[in-house]
């Protein structure tokens, strides 16, 4: 690409005008991209205000639909999407999407009508084996075989995939808890929750969600890490040690798991006591006292690994 690097004839002002709907439009992508919902839609409403072509509309519109969805304000996202359809009425995007709308808002019957409108009419598309999923998800929920949240709650997770990647960790926040109302009985939003809190250093709103994640999942090895791991932020290495333990037992060559709990019982052997009487001498806890077997086998764990502590972000 060349740059054009001549002063332009034109006053500055008369250009600024003539870009402000191109500049509108990129601003909301950049809001979108950010996930700053509310400014998205300014922008877009502000770009459309400016421009008639039908093909730029169709596209503004599709936009503001998932700047609705990210804010449950469902009845206008749908309201966006026909006017999407108004413009292209074969547009595959606008069905699908409509879809994903009526999923999320419970509206199941609408969902499954659109999704298999798609499969229907465009099924060199892709997302045709996702989509087929959904419509066996939607199925069992309008039988009543799994809970009527599981749609909404896997539309977010997927969402905080992508928002723990980029470090977004007050997004990954806000997600959990919309999780946590839609299925409470569920782990994953406890489980999110406790990531946010951890990587905010809110450790004991961390350690809380993560222990209600484990009480829905008992086994589920990252949850028992990360109970572990925050533990050893709240500086409690002993029952840190027992989690992270447990954690070792579900999967035996985690090296994450095995730095960790080294690193607990490193530091648990260091723990200085007051001696009886009060005084200032101290003495040394020696590592054969501590309470977990195979102490000395983790230290030594521990001075051949050389990565870094790594949060388990994942969940099953």
């Amino acid at each position: 690409m060349t740059h054009n690097r001549h002063i332009p004839s034109k006053p500055v002002s008369q250009l600024a005008r003539v870009d402000i709907p191109t500049i509108s439009y990129l601003h909301s992508l950049a809001m979108m991209g950010d996930e700053r919902w509310e400014e998205a839609i300014t922008a877009l409403q502000r770009f459309m205000g400016l421009n008639d072509n039908p093909a730029d509309r169709q596209m503004a519109y599709q936009n503001l639909g998932a700047c609705y969805l990210a804010l449950e304000r469902f009845d206008e996202a749908l309201a966006a999407l026909d006017e999407v359809r108004r413009i292209r009425p074969d547009d595959p995007e606008a069905i699908y999407s409509r879809g994903v709308v009526c999923a999320c808002a419970s509206r199941f019957p609408e969902a499954i009508a659109a999704f298999e409108l798609y499969t229907r009419n465009w099924p060199q598309l892709a997302r045709q084996r996702e989509v087929k999923k959904t419509l066996h998800m939607l199925h069992q929920i309008e039988r009543g075989e799994i809970p009527p949240g599981s749609y909404l709650l896997e539309n977010l997770q997927e969402q905080i995939f992508h928002n723990l990647e980029v470090d977004d960790f007050h997004l990954v926040e806000s997600k959990a808890r919309r999780m946590i109302a839609a299925l409470p009985e569920r782990p994953e939003g406890h489980f999110a929750l406790g990531l946010a809190c951890l990587e905010q250093d809110r450790y004991l709103e961390a350690l809380e969600a993560f222990q209600a994640a484990q009480l829905r999942d008992p086994n589920f090895e990252p949850v028992l890490y990360n109970i572990g791991h925050t533990y050893l932020k709240l500086d409690q290495p002993e029952p840190a040690i027992s989690w992270l333990e447990r954690a070792l037992r579900r999967d035996p060559k985690n090296v994450n798991t095995m730095h960790q709990l080294g690193v607990a019982c490193q530091r648990l052997a260091v723990v200085q006591k007051p001696l009886d009487g009060g005084n200032a001498a101290w003495r040394l806890i020696p590592i054969t006292d501590l309470p977990s077997r195979g102490c000395t086998k983790m230290v030594k764990v521990l001075n051949r690994l050389h990565q870094p502590l790594q949060i388990r972000k994942n969940y099953a």
